[in-house]
């Protein structure tokens, strides 16, 4: 009788660990989840607050600008030999800054990030759309859009 009651005992002992070993791992996989979820939306945030940085430092170089010749002389002051200039046709000149991971100007073929400025005159206003975007991605992470009102050239 004695060695049942043991093994009993035992078999008990046995299951309630085993149930303890399986309650500390779900508990375990929920942290974890909860843990790559914050490090998904720190990232997000990271890029998010870096792009709006990014896209205003480019705003207030348009705002600032008396002409596009002007603008463009701001923009290679600015970011010098990462600037890439494209004419698009109809008047709209864009122009492409690459960053990289940590959203410093970089070459070309290091970039993580783009900064896309695309510019284009309405009579006396100088109208520009501001993107940043990931490298090798068509969508934006921030995106905003400058007028300015140019100065008027004195005959």
């Amino acid at each position: 009788m004695i060695r049942k009651s043991k093994a009993s005992s035992s078999n008990l002992f046995l299951l309630e660990l085993i149930l303890s070993i399986l309650i500390f791992a779900l508990a375990s996989a929920v942290c974890v989840s909860f843990f790559m979820r914050s490090h998904t939306l720190s990232t997000s945030a990271y890029d998010l607050n870096h792009s709006v940085e990014c896209a205003d430092n480019a705003a207030e170089i348009v705002r600032s600008a008396d002409s596009e010749e002007d603008l463009q002389n701001l923009l290679s002051a600015e970011y010098g030999t990462s600037l890439k200039e494209t004419d698009e046709g109809n008047g709209y000149t864009v122009y492409t800054i690459s960053c990289d991971s940590s959203f410093d100007v970089c070459e070309m073929n290091d970039a993580a990030y783009l900064l896309s400025i695309q510019v284009h005159t309405e009579g006396s206003l100088l109208l520009a759309k501001i993107e940043v975007m990931a490298a090798g991605s068509t969508d934006s992470i921030f995106d905003v859009t400058a007028e300015h009102v140019l100065k008027e050239a004195n005959g």
